[in-house]
Parts: C-alpha cells; structure tokens; sequence
C-alpha cells in the first residue's frame, strides 16, 4: 500500500495531474492537527487529479532567521497557505514578520488563504483582529480569503485546473 506521504514524493504533475502546494503555519500540536484534518481531506477528494504537496511551519520556528527565509519561499510559491491557531489576539511578532515578508513578495495571480482561526468554546469576536489582519493580508496579495467552513461547504467546487482563488479561470472560484 502506498501512502499519502510517498505519492506526494513518487507521482510527477502531468497534463492529468497537477500539483497545489499547500504552506501550512500553527502555533501548537492540535492546531497542526486540525489543519492536517484539512490537507487530508483535500487529498483524499482530489488524489485522482491532484498532488498536495505541504509544508509544515510552527510559529515559534519562524524566530529564526534561516527558517522564516525558507518559510517565505515556500509562501511565495504556495497555491494555498493555511494558518491554524486557537490563541485570541495578536498572531506574535515573528509571525507578522514573516507574513509581511512573503505577503509582498508574492506574484503569484491566485491563491487561498485559509484561517483556521477559533476554538468552539471562546465567542468568535475575539478572533476578529487575527480574521480581519488576514483578509488583508489576502487582499493585498491576490488571494482568495475562504474560511474553513466555507472551503468545506465548497469542497466540490474547488478548481483542479491547478489555478486556486483569484485570477483562476471564470467560474473556477468558490462560491463564498
């Protein structure tokens, strides 16, 4: 049996399959558990049409220089980023550092950006500023910004074109 892990690292991007790559940032092992949650289903939907490809960025890690640099790159050439964390407030400094960075960096004419954002036990509005700082950050870059309720909600509508979010080909976006 083959796994997910080894298709992603086997099977080459063809006219049938291409290939998303998917920056992934979280704060702690459950919240790198929910976003896993998310990746796994995107693959399990798509592994016909698509390799995902991720890569795994913990907040504290990205204090570092050398690692935030890589972090940008893979950033800047992601199809989707996704941010999971269940802290409220702020996302912390070297985290805003690190956005900012591959934020305006990106030329990429499409994306999503994904928060993963909350706890069912705490009221939504206390997550309103790290929501509202990445729809920003979304616009300013040319993203889709797609919660995941609404990614869930439109699994079947996600484009397999290769192409996510804006600038992808007319009605090849989700419906938000």
């Amino acid at each position: 049996m083959t796994s997910a892990r080894t298709k992603e690292l086997t099977t080459v991007p063809t006219e049938e399959h291409t290939e998303w790559q998917i920056a992934i940032a979280y704060d702690i092992p459950a919240a790198r558990d929910r976003a896993m949650r998310l990746s796994q289903s995107l693959q399990k939907k798509f592994s016909d049409e698509i390799i995902i490809s991720c890569t795994w960025w913990r907040f504290r890690y990205l204090e570092d220089p050398d690692i935030a640099l890589v972090a940008r790159h893979y950033a800047t050439a992601a199809d989707i980023i996704i941010f999971s964390t269940n802290a409220a407030g702020l996302f912390p400094l070297q985290v805003m550092n690190w956005i900012e960075s591959w934020a305006s960096a990106r030329r990429k004419p499409h994306g999503l950006l994904v928060p993963l954002i909350g706890s069912p036990n705490i009221p939504a509005q206390v997550y309103s500023t790290k929501l509202f700082y990445l729809r920003h950050v979304a616009d300013r870059a040319k993203m889709e910004f797609l919660t995941q309720s609404a990614i869930e909600a439109n699994l079947d509508q996600l484009p397999t074109n290769h192409r996510v979010g804006k600038g992808a080909d007319p009605g090849q976006t989700l419906n938000r």
